[in-house]
């Protein structure tokens, strides 16, 4: 019990006269002190005297049983001090709560009201006022309280985050009573809920806050991380990415046109940096749109092979990929589009000295979706058009892509890739080529705690169509593995080793096997 009804029951007993009301009345409140509230019910309800007396007595009386939750019994109390008069401030505030928790929703709201205007704990009668309102779908009552609550309540957070929270519901309750109910309630419920949340973020409330507001964005299409079809963006929308690897090369091969590759016979470290920034968006919760940006440098340590430095390079690319959210098979399927623009310098010269090397644009056209239950499959078409410092080089390609991958029961992921290319180096057709890339990768994300496996084997057989007699088709095998550390959620640490052995008829100029170890360090945010 507060000073302040302490004071109150005080000065009520200081203007009674009668000595033995006193006494009598003095146990009683002894027994309230402690909390030994039958007792004191005991005391309060034997008390006799004049009407003062009595409304006093029933008063208490009524006290004791809201304490001990017997508020059908207190609420005859309550009303019998009301009918001798008594005018405690406090009455109407305990009639109410009785009522309430009795379930006679009207007239406890009439007496949180009375509360009210007798100025006892005015927010917290207005609120109670406000969710009986609520409770009896008097929504636009309900709103109105809540107001008045939020307007006179400046420093408890609590009730400020509970009123708030319960005046959205009210505006809910209005919205759905309204034609375009997805609007209304985007334009008034959500804004609340998110101030009420952000009353303040660290309470239970704020959590279930937080999951209601997910479930209507979800319930009238409002989140904009959830497509129609069920696929999930992330709540983030922008990436940042640094990579800085070291590797080691025992065998630099030099690119001489878009597919063929041939060997130095020389060995260097290779320090490559590169950069990526990604911004996604949607639009009408089916279509995604990624946009992004790259740069790359890349140095090698052999100074002195000019077959070496010639590879160092720059390069920087930008992208545009769309994806349009549907479903397929009754699963969630993507129709993928997709725009590329890459340009590069290179020391192709072996001036020490980059300049400009190519560029290309690129477009692909695919689709994702799920016709196995085990995993996604995508099929894609990808139209290239290369352009080099040497026109010889340039060349148009066309390539189709499957990939499927499996979700196995122990977590572990299978990828399985497939791409050919058909090469038109127009120029000079006798470098066009056709190569069909097999790969497969076996993932284990945690095969210890913040460690990721991943082996992977490919085979590329490479047709050199006019050069078939001398070349033949030549076979290149790439097994590796890496092993990725996570050191927290923002760096990681990769670890890889790579053997290349490639086949030719032209053993002295196309034929070659290397090893390639690599440390990279991948800083994103």
């Amino acid at each position: 019990m507060t000073c302040k009804k302490w004071l109150t029951i005080a000065t009520i007993l200081f203007t009674l006269s009668p000595l033995a009301f006193a006494g009598s009345m003095t146990a009683g409140l002894k027994y309230f002190k402690t909390g030994s509230y039958q007792d004191a019910y005991n005391e309060f309800s034997t008390i006799k005297g004049s009407d003062k007396e009595r409304a006093v007595a029933q008063y208490l009386s009524g006290l004791s049983l809201n304490r001990l939750q017997r508020y059908d019994q207190s609420i005859s109390h309550f009303e019998k001090a009301l009918a001798l008069k008594n005018d405690s401030k406090d009455l109407y505030y305990e009639l109410g709560q009785a009522q309430y928790a009795n379930n006679d929703l009207e007239k406890a709201r009439k007496s949180f009201a009375r509360s009210y205007k007798k100025a006892h704990k005015s927010a917290m009668s207005l609120y109670y006022v406000a969710h009986i309102s609520q409770i009896l779908e008097d929504h636009k009552r309900a709103k109105n309280y809540y107001l008045k609550v939020l307007k006179i309540e400046k420093r408890d957070k609590k009730l400020r985050q509970v009123a708030r929270f319960q005046l959205s519901e009210s505006l809910l309750g209005l919205a759905e009573k309204r034609k375009n109910v997805p609007k209304m309630v985007d334009k008034y419920v959500l804004p609340q809920m998110r101030k009420a949340f952000r009353t303040d973020t660290t309470t239970p409330l704020a959590l279930d806050i937080k999951n209601r507001i997910t479930e209507l964005e979800r319930r009238y299409n409002l989140d904009p991380n959830f497509m129609k079809n069920g696929r999930v963006l992330p709540a983030k929308r922008w990436t940042l990415s640094a990579n800085q690897s070291m590797s080691y090369d025992s065998n630099i091969t030099l690119s001489t046109e878009e597919t063929s590759t041939q060997a130095t016979q020389a060995d260097s470290f290779i320090h490559n940096t590169r950069f990526n920034a990604n911004y996604m968006a949607s639009f009408f919760h089916r279509w995604v749109m990624t946009t992004g940006l790259s740069l790359t440098n890349t140095i090698h340590g052999e100074r002195d092979n000019t077959t070496v430095y010639q590879n160092d390079g720059y390069g920087h690319g930008a992208s545009l990929n769309n994806s349009f959210e549907h479903t397929a098979f009754k699963q969630k399927a993507s129709l993928i589009f997709n725009y590329g623009y890459d340009y590069s310098e290179q020391d192709h010269l072996a001036q020490k000295d980059r300049k400009f090397y190519s560029y290309s644009h690129t477009v692909t056209l695919g689709e994702k979706f799920q016709l196995f239950k085990w995993g996604p499959t995508s099929i894609k078409f990808k139209w290239k058009d290369y352009n080099n410092h040497n026109i010889d080089s340039d060349s148009r390609s066309k390539s189709f892509i499957v990939d499927q991958i499996v979700m196995r029961p122990n977590r572990h992921i299978i990828v399985f890739f497939f791409q050919a290319d058909y090469v038109d180096v127009f120029n000079n057709t006798t470098s066009s080529t056709d190569s069909y890339l097999f790969r497969s990768d076996y993932i284990i994300s945690n095969i210890w705690p913040s460690y990721s496996l991943n082996l992977a084997m490919s085979v590329i057989l490479l047709d050199t169509k006019e050069q078939s007699l001398t070349r033949g088709t030549e076979k290149t095998f790439n097994p590796s593995i890496s092993l990725t550390k996570k050191i927290n959620k923002n760096l990681k640490v990769t670890g890889s080793y790579n053997y290349t052995k490639n086949t030719s008829l032209d053993e002295d100029t196309y034929a070659y096997t290397k090893h390639v170890t690599a440390l990279k360090l991948n800083l994103a945010f």
